[in-house]
């Protein structure tokens, strides 16, 4: 993007729920954009919607962003005393010093309508399919009707006055330039009977003394960006660039995203595993593409910004499809190698889940007393991520797979219990003695996955192996209780060789439940 200079973007969310998909996307982009460009990352807190306020959220959506790779230069946590204070309803003075000069220019005026008169006005419009507007009717009043309204402490609003002639242009990095009639624009309330600014208020006047560049946000803030250019004209500044960003829009019926779906709430996403690299790929490719012969699959977010330009940006709305974010978060688990910090983050999620599923299951490993392996270390867990991450697509699928934790129930399900039915049917069960003889041959520090596999590779023809397949679904059942699922021989070193002895002894004995 050519002559890009200054660069300060702000993220900008309402603390009145959790962090989403499309909050997470916002963000994201001004943080992408931010680095590109050498710029600042400002967060903003705009609790002036006191009615929707949950405490804790602002915490909570600066907890889910950090989570993700997002750190910001100025805001709450990192006060700047020429732009601060970051909290708007920390901010009201400065609010109110705007308020009286828009009244005295013309271009703003007290509207002392009640709600119960608003509430006809909308269900009119609604009954006869015309825009919902407020219709002027304060506009009417004389000098003398205000001043008396006010001398009874009427409740009042401060409405933006916009001309009926005429039409305004947004002009937007992404959309180009879009033009909205004059007449169609309606006189937006500005301050409310408790004082506190509107968002539109509040985000020109703050974005103003911010100095804050370009605005980046939803495409949804388009046609409210008319609204604000009248502001920026009536109060005599520079509106800063804006660039809106596609609609995130379901898959399945192509419905608008909503924040009251939970399973895209981050959160969610972090405890079914996600990992957050991987969250960050998935979520700059909706409305963005990496140029040609890009790779689709980025480790982090500042790789990302090295290619990241607006002018990527799409128009069209972009679709959330949840197998993507799958596959691309089995690219990133599988891509994880020992002592990388990438790895720390998986598994300060992945102990707590396990923890939480396991902790009264797995306080030694089956045979051993005392446990000479913890099954909840740190150590352990580590084993355990590593030799499962190709086979899964979030480190959710791992913590499934119990039988890292405790011993396999054979009969858990059709398909154990289908498994099970054919080894006898096959009579490969009678390999299992010859099978734990050959391995009870290795010595605990001998057991790794390569040994173990030379070691009954070497005694196949005494054992009576035909087929390593089949021997391997053989130990994958005693082991494991299951059909499917990472390497064998690594399942078997990560247990350990008392577990795997004390399992393959339990189908021998046919203590099968």
């Amino acid at each position: 993007m050519a002559g890009v200079s200054a660069v300060r973007v702000r993220f900008a969310p309402s603390p009145t729920g959790f962090m989403h998909l499309g909050g997470l996307r916002t963000a994201l982009y001004n943080a992408l954009f931010a680095k590109r460009y050498g710029g600042k990352l400002v967060l903003r807190i705009e609790d002036t919607d006191q009615k929707r306020f949950v405490d804790g959220a602002a915490t909570a959506m600066q907890d889910a962003l950090a989570w993700c790779g997002v750190v910001f230069d100025e805001g709450p946590h990192k006060e700047n005393s020429s732009y601060g204070p970051y909290i708007q309803s920390q901010r009201l003075p400065i609010y109110h010093a705007y308020t009286e000069s828009l009244i005295e220019q013309d271009r703003a005026y007290r509207c002392f309508c009640t709600s119960e008169r608003l509430d006809t006005l909308r269900r009119l419009a609604q009954r006869t399919n015309q825009m919902t507007a407020y219709d002027g009717a304060c506009l009417r009043l004389s000098q003398a009707d205000i001043d008396a309204k006010l001398a009874a402490n009427i409740p009042h609003t401060l409405r933006l006055r916009v001309p009926k002639e005429g039409h305004t242009v947004v002009r937007d990095e992404v959309y180009g330039s879009v033009e909205f009639p004059n007449n169609v624009i309606d006189d937006q309330v500005l301050v409310k009977s408790n004082g506190f600014p509107t968002y539109h208020f509040a985000n020109v006047v703050d974005d103003h003394l911010m100095e804050i560049s370009h605005v980046l946000r939803g495409e949804e803030w388009l046609s409210s960006t008319a609204k604000h250019l009248h502001l920026y004209d009536a109060l005599g500044w520079e509106p800063p660039k804006f660039a809106h960003l596609p609609l995130l829009i379901n898959l399945e019926d192509r419905s608008k995203l909503s924040k009251r779906q939970q399973d895209l709430r981050l959160e969610e996403l972090k405890h079914r595993g996600i990992l957050p690299a991987a969250l960050v790929n998935f979520v700059s490719f909706l409305g963005w593409k990496s140029p040609a012969g890009q790779t689709e699959i980025f480790h982090d977010l500042a790789e990302i910004a090295t290619v990241f330009d607006l002018a990527d940006v799409s128009k069209a709305p972009a679709v959330v499809d949840m197998r993507k974010l799958a596959f691309i978060n089995k690219q990133h688990l599988g891509a994880l190698i020992p002592t990388s910090t990438a790895l720390e983050h998986v598994l300060d999620t992945f102990h707590a889940q396990v923890k939480q599923t396991y902790a009264s299951q797995s306080d030694s490993a089956e045979g051993e007393n005392p446990p000479a392996v913890d099954r909840l270390s740190r150590a352990y867990l580590s084993k355990v991520v590593l030799v499962s991450k190709d086979s899964f697509d979030t480190v959710g699928g791992i913590v499934a797979c119990d039988y890292f934790w405790k011993a396999p129930t054979y009969d858990a399900d059709d398909r154990a219990k289908k498994l099970r039915q054919k080894l006898e049917k096959q009579d490969k069960l009678r390999l299992l003695p010859a099978l734990h003889k050959c391995l009870s041959r290795l010595l605990p520090h001998q057991f790794n996955a390569e040994t173990i596999k030379q070691h009954i590779t070497d005694a196949s023809d005494t054992i009576g192996i035909r087929s390593t397949k089949d021997v391997m679904l053989l130990l994958r059942f005693c082991i494991t209780g299951t059909s499917s699922g990472p390497p064998i021989f690594d399942v078997m070193s990560t247990l350990g060789s008392a577990t795997t002895l004390e399992r393959i002894q339990t189908c021998i004995d046919n203590k099968w439940e």
